[in-house]
């Protein structure tokens, strides 16, 4: 999620807006402790939020799992049996 200047919240990517609130994803850390599980503060060290509204974003164990799969994916660079490959 958060990279510090190239991801998507850092620099080169343009930065999503809250839904709810329209506000600008900003780095954070120690002003998210009230926010987010101990655990979770303990076991990550690069938060995100959005002050207007306060929601926190950070790398949860679901972006490891997903990156695991389109990585499989691309590895494998077949098409499904029964599927037509892209004429694109």
């Amino acid at each position: 999620m958060w990279s510090g200047g190239s991801g998507w919240a850092g620099g080169s990517v343009r930065t999503p807006a809250a839904p709810s609130c329209n506000g600008v994803l900003v780095p954070a850390r120690a002003d998210v402790a009230p926010l987010v599980p101990a655990g979770t503060l303990r076991d990550h060290e690069k938060f995100a939020a959005y002050p207007a509204c306060g929601k926190v974003y950070w790398d949860g164990a679901h972006r490891a799992r997903i990156a695991g799969l389109i990585a499989a994916a691309r590895a494998a660079d077949t098409v499904p049996a029964g599927r037509k490959e892209s004429t694109r």
